[in-house]
């Protein structure tokens, strides 16, 4: 950096609690406790890509790239004082206070100065002892993005700062949390399956189809993070208080309700209510017209935005009160599919796609119903129940189309990115993901498939916090959890790859993502008699013709093992099922590589690239779940692979 140059940073202030206190008092005790609090927090500088610029008696000036590296690192050294701490009396505590502030400083002679050093300074005593602060700046680059609860203290004057600023705090999960209360953001909110007290119990459709155009419509208020219906829907009909429900999913705000249809007339009832105590924040009956259904969420969602202070922006008042369809026919079709495309299976993945038909037949100007049948293609081709190239064609043909109609369709926008990574157009991906998780934050599929890119980039790091995105957005979703699994453990962070795995088997231990995920978890431990017992406890998924990823887990175990004739013998399995299935090229090209079979695993690795079916984050990570598979690495053939894909082999593990 030249004298005098000028960059954003984000600027870290520490300070101690009491220690000049503690220096009159005792001296040499302020001087060891000194030196212990910089040996415990300087790792965590290099940690997260900070640079120590200074230390000014028993405080740390510290400069960082991103806000978000700045907040995890206080977060890391607060952590660590915390467990420091439990087992020391008052006296002994070592606490202390952390500002974080994100703005233009100015450089020389390795030391920053400017307005954004003043105002860390300046906000650090704001924070409790052992607590952090943060300015707007900052929780304006994090708020989508830090997994804690960020809770504003207003605006605070600051010594010769002109205006005064918006200070927030992290609201630390070891501070105040009471038990069985939920202590995040209300910002965070969880809208649980609406009842269906209709009549009919067949509408029971259109309470499942409004409770995810409600997700739809509020995740289009800006700041406020909307968790997915495959994570609410877990608590559809169970007897669970608010505030349980709010700690498993990491929300300070639910809404509850109700649906009831009558003919043309329909009753909705809806509640808002404040996790940490169970209270109402408002709640409202509408009986209207079936033809007024827009009106009701549009009002719902402005009720929302006005009890939680959230502003509401131009756009978001114009989007919110436009509406995507008059047809109430195509619309109640289009709720069915909605409804039935979350289920995962064959038969209800084929009803989707007829009712999203039916409902452009309907209106065909109607764009999410496009979006819906793009989505319901691409379910098909991944399920084993289409050909996937046909499913692609067919699923790329409707999402252009819903974008025709639509532009800020964020739903068609993902859908398209994901089309592009399956084209190895990873340019054109990261586009639309990126214009995807503009529009909607919220929207879990865009982050896991985001993912996606950066893994095959290479970017194994901005993958995972992806991932993480996608899960914080869509707690209970076992194919989120299933793939960071499958990350977290190829990479070597075990203990959070075991926790994925815990909460996939206590969601559903029968589920094959969670069946393979426990084999994969004994794999990679080396455990390879367990390993087989997992797969084979559940013959019906083993024996599953569609399903080719099961057939070659058991071909790659008994590789490892040294047992060649089971192994070919399951890759014999393999090899039979029907070549339009997606996977099966791919398949077959990893069990080859653990039989050590490079000639043939390049041959059927090459055919998968043809077929747009080749993983290139797996390909990266190969000789990390694979025995032996570090010659493959070192091949000519494989380096080729990559240049065909426009990609580098260099990665950030």
């Amino acid at each position: 950096m030249s004298e005098g140059g000028r960059r954003l940073a984000a600027i870290m202030f520490t300070d101690m609690v009491g220690y000049t206190a503690l220096s009159q008092k005792n001296e040499p005790r302020a001087m060891q406790l000194l030196e212990e609090h910089r040996s415990l927090v300087r790792p965590f500088f290099s940690k997260h890509n900070g640079r120590e610029v200074k230390t000014i008696g028993d405080a740390f000036l510290v400069e960082f790239a991103s806000a978000l590296e700045a907040v995890r690192c206080a977060f890391d050294m607060q952590q660590s004082f915390h467990e420091l701490n439990s087992g020391r009396s008052a006296d002994e505590k070592l606490l202390v206070r952390v500002g974080v502030h994100l703005g233009d400083v100015i450089h020389s002679r390795d030391d920053v100065y400017g307005d954004a050093v003043n105002i860390a300074s300046r906000i650090e005593p704001l924070a409790e002892p052992g607590g952090i602060c943060i300015t707007a700046q900052v929780y304006d680059q994090i708020k989508n993005k830090f997994e804690f609860p960020l809770s504003s203290l207003g605006r605070k004057e600051l010594k010769n700062v002109g205006e005064p600023a918006e200070v927030f705090r992290v609201v630390l999960p070891w501070n105040g949390k009471d038990e069985g209360k939920s202590s995040f953001d209300v910002h965070r909110l969880a809208v649980l399956p609406l009842s269906n007290i209709s009549p009919n119990p067949k509408d029971s459709y259109f309470a499942d189809g409004m409770t995810e155009e409600l997700i739809t419509v509020l995740s289009q208020l800006q700041g406020l993070r909307v968790i997915a219906r495959t994570s609410s829907e877990h608590y559809a009909g169970k007897e669970k208080r608010v505030s349980q429900i709010a700690q498993e999913l990491q929300v300070g705000s639910v809404m509850e309700g109700s649906v009831r249809m009558a003919g043309e007339s329909i009753r909705v009832t809806v509640q808002l209510i404040n996790a940490s105590n169970e209270e109402h924040i408002w709640s409202e009956n509408y009986d209207r017209k079936l033809d007024d259904i827009f009106r009701i969420q549009t009002e719902i969602a402005e009720q929302v935005a006005q009890s939680l202070k959230l502003k509401l922006l131009q756009g978001e008042k114009d989007r919110l009160n436009t509406r995507a369809t008059e047809n109430i026919p195509a619309y109640v079709k289009y709720l069915k599919g909605r409804s039935l495309l979350h289920r995962r299976n064959a038969d209800e993945l084929k009803q989707a796609k007829e009712l999203f038909e039916a409902t452009i037949a309907e209106d065909p100007k109607y764009a999410p119903g496009y979006a819906g049948l793009a989505d319901a293609y691409c379910l098909l081709g991944d399920y084993f129940v289409l050909p996937f190239q046909l499913a692609r064609r067919k699923a790329r043909e409707f999402a252009s189309k819903a974008l025709q109609l639509d532009g800020d369709l964020a739903e068609a926008h993902a859908t398209l990115g994901l089309l592009f990574l399956s084209e190895y157009d990873f340019t054109k991906a990261n586009d639309e993901f990126r214009k995807a998780l503009d529009l909607n934050p919220s929207y879990a599929p865009a982050h896991q498939w985001y993912s996606y890119v950066l893994g095959a980039l290479g970017n194994f790091k901005q993958a995972l916090e992806e991932m993480r995105l996608a899960e914080e957005a869509d707690p209970m979703s076992i194919v989120i959890l299933y793939n960071e699994f499958g990350y977290l453990s190829v990479l070597g962070r075990k203990a959070e790859a075991e926790k994925r795995l815990k909460k996939l088997l206590e969601i559903d231990p029968e589920h094959w993502m969670a069946r393979d995920a426990l084999n994969s978890s004994y794999y990679l431990k080396g455990d390879y008699e367990q390993s087989i017992r997992t797969l084979t406890g559940a013959p019906e998924l083993v024996k599953d013709s569609s399903n080719p990823i099961l057939k070659a887990s058991l071909a790659m175990t008994y590789a490892a093992m040294g047992d060649k004739v089971n192994a070919m013998r399951w890759l014999r399995e393999l090899i039979s099922v029907p070549e339009e299935n997606s996977w099966r090229s791919v398949m077959i090209a990893g069990v080859y590589a653990a039989l050590g079979d490079f000639d043939e695993f390049f041959v059927y690795a090459n055919r998968a690239f043809k077929e747009q079916t080749l993983s290139f984050i797996d390909l990266r990570l190969i000789d990390k779940w694979i025995l032996g598979a570090r010659k493959i690495r070192d091949d000519p053939r494989f380096s080729e692979l990559f240049s065909r894909a426009g990609l580098r082999l260099e990665a950030d593990i």
